[in-house]
């Protein structure tokens, strides 16, 4: 999640949205969004990276290579699992995965520095931020539910790499050492993250489909619900775990093909940021999609075929298999904020 921390508490945005009319340059299919409009959230008092060059986003082509494993999976391990048919769409390939049927073990990793202990969460903090992924993932009115729940399987603390620089071999060798169980165990860091850069950062994941050595989900220290004296949520964690399951931003390539690769998420131009109060056409407004870069408050959405995505990529490259079932070997690790 590449918001700075100035950009994540920006007041409340109050302004104009553009809304751009789009010729649609390829049939429509589960792998394109609407076509129809291309929103362009309104940039006052952002000062946070959006999607045009962002540095750790995946390319153009890491995305449709991480696509064509998606689809290559699913029909490796048919009979694994249930199909699902949507209607219209007979050529694709989805998995049918009951909301709540799947729980995912979580070891917390915490990197403090023992000179502030306020950075070394207590049992509680974890335990809030288990129940916010808990309830982002089993719906309510706003939201619909997933396959997906949490159970904290075990915490360890590591005096050591609290100021954690990502995608460097130092945080490589974190993961290698602190790292427990497969690809279907969620390891989750808690530091306080920057890039080689400087820059500081919310949080960070690793697409499915890498080697489980270098697999997680990191987030700021101060992320969790009721840290910056409350304006925090807890919902970084839910962001991070939701490209852990394999969702793009909601502005992942603009407002061009392919989009982020879910058909009803609207195109959205560039990143948004803190509240905008503006309604956009459709059910789904990007502005309160966990996947964009608005402030907590404002997300509480996942949309049916981003849960859909989320399904298929947990059968495809989480979900335990039987022992001598061939699988596909892991690819690259993928990393993105």
């Amino acid at each position: 999640m590449l918001r700075s921390t100035t950009a994540a508490l920006a007041a409340t945005l109050v302004a104009s949205i553009g809304l751009v009319a789009m010729t649609p340059a390829v049939p429509a299919s589960a792998a394109t969004r609407q076509r129809t409009l291309c929103i362009e959230p309104p940039r006052e008092g952002f000062g946070g990276a959006v999607k045009d060059g962002s540095e750790d986003d995946p390319t153009l082509e890491q995305s449709a290579r991480q696509e064509r494993n998606l689809t290559d999976a699913l029909k490796e391990r048919e009979g694994l699992y249930t199909p699902l048919e949507v209607p219209g769409r007979p050529n694709e390939l989805h998995a049918d995965v009951a909301n709540g049927s799947v729980t995912i073990p979580v070891h917390v990793h915490v990197l403090f520095d023992p000179e502030r202990p306020e950075t070394r969460l207590t049992e509680a903090q974890i335990a809030s931020q288990l129940t916010e992924l808990n309830r982002a993932f089993s719906g309510d009115a706003q939201s619909s539910d997933t396959p997906f729940r949490f159970n904290l399987a075990d915490t360890d603390y590591t005096a050591n790499d609290f100021q954690l620089v990502v995608d460097t071999p130092r945080f490589d060798t974190v993961k290698k050492t602190l790292n427990k169980g497969g690809l279907n165990e969620l390891n989750l860091y808690v530091a306080n993250p920057s890039t080689p850069t400087g820059l500081e950062l919310l949080g960070q994941a690793s697409f499915p489909g890498g080697v489980a050595e270098k697999d997680f989900a990191l987030i700021g220290w101060d992320t969790i619900p009721g840290a910056r004296g409350g304006q925090m949520e807890g919902k970084t964690a839910d962001h991070e775990v939701g490209h852990w399951l394999n969702l793009l931003h909601t502005f992942e390539n603009g407002c061009g093909f392919p989009g982020d690769y879910v058909s009803d998420t609207p195109p959205e131009a560039y990143a948004a940021s803190g509240c905008p109060d503006i309604a956009v056409p459709g059910p789904y407004n990007p502005f309160h999609n966990y996947m964009d870069y608005t402030d907590d408050p404002c997300m509480f959405q996942f949309t049916p075929e981003q849960i859909q995505r989320m399904a298929d990529s947990w059968v495809a490259f989480r979900m335990p298999v039987p022992a001598g079932r061939s699988v596909q070997p892991p690819g690259e690790t993928i990393t993105v904020r």
